[in-house]
Formats: structure tokens, sequence, C-alpha cells
């Protein structure tokens, strides 16, 4: 896997859960032109939003990201990310299938954005209350980047 400087069908993003037991590390997004088009749409209903006090978030169901824990042979290495919380990234089919999923069976995949010009990814364990969530990611900064 290979950090990449120009927009890739992958967005790699440092990931958590709340989980006692279990374990994520980073997720993969996978873009489209479709899904593109749908986060700046909403993003401009943010921007319309957020100036209203009671405005918290608007959600959306999620398709397009899986979530993923480091194995015991550290596979794969993030430290490229350094201080990052994301990043685009090139990968074959060989290293993603080479990737380990948490242990919970995830479900209710949502898309986040908030009224501070970002968006997450949050899942819950199907059969457990954990919660798996992305780090922000910043509108003007994914724009900019398919400004390009």
């Amino acid at each position: 896997m290979n950090i990449s400087k120009t927009p890739t069908t992958h967005l790699l993003v440092r990931a958590y859960t709340n989980s006692d037991w279990d374990s994520c590390d980073f997720a993969l997004i996978t873009l489209t032109e479709q899904w593109l088009e749908k986060v700046k749409k909403v993003a401009q209903q943010v921007a319309t939003l957020k100036s209203n006090p009671d405005f918290v978030n608007l959600s959306f169901y999620e398709a397009r990201t899986d979530f993923y824990t480091l194995s015991d042979e550290e596979q794969p290495d993030l430290s490229f990310l350094e201080e990052r919380t994301w990043a685009f990234v090139e990968l074959t089919e060989k290293e993603l299938a080479s990737f380990n999923t948490p242990e919970s069976r995830l479900d209710i995949y949502r898309s986040v954005f908030t009224r501070y010009d970002d968006f997450y990814i949050k899942a819950y364990g199907k059969y457990s209350s954990d919660e798996y969530w992305t780090d922000d990611i910043r509108f003007d900064e994914l724009f900019k980047i398919f400004e390009k």
C-alpha cells in the first residue's frame, strides 16, 4: 500500500472503537464520483444549517466504508500517515484481501456530517453496543485535492 498525492479510489482514515475486547485501527472509504457529489451536496446543506443553534448533524446510511484492525505483524504499516488522519492510498486486491476486520460484525454504517464543516463514518457492532468511527474529514481539505 502506497500513499498517493492525487485522488485514488481508496481513502484511508484512522479509526477507533469503544469496544472493551475488539480493536479498530483504520477504515477504507471506496470513492466514486457519485459519493463525492453526495458529499458536496451535503456540505452545501450543512453550510445553510450550521447557523441554526439547534443543528447538530446530518446522518446518512453509508455503504462504501470498511473498518480494519492491524494484525500482530503490524500489517499494514500506517506510519506513512504521520500526523495526518487520512490519505489517499493505492493498493492491490491482494493487499485489500489481507487486511483483518474487527472481530465484531458491523452493522448500520452512517456518514455523519457535522456543523464544523467535517464528517466521519460510524458503524455499530451488530450484536453489541460497540461503536466504530473514523477521524473527522474536513470538507475543504477533501474538496481542495479534487480541484487540482
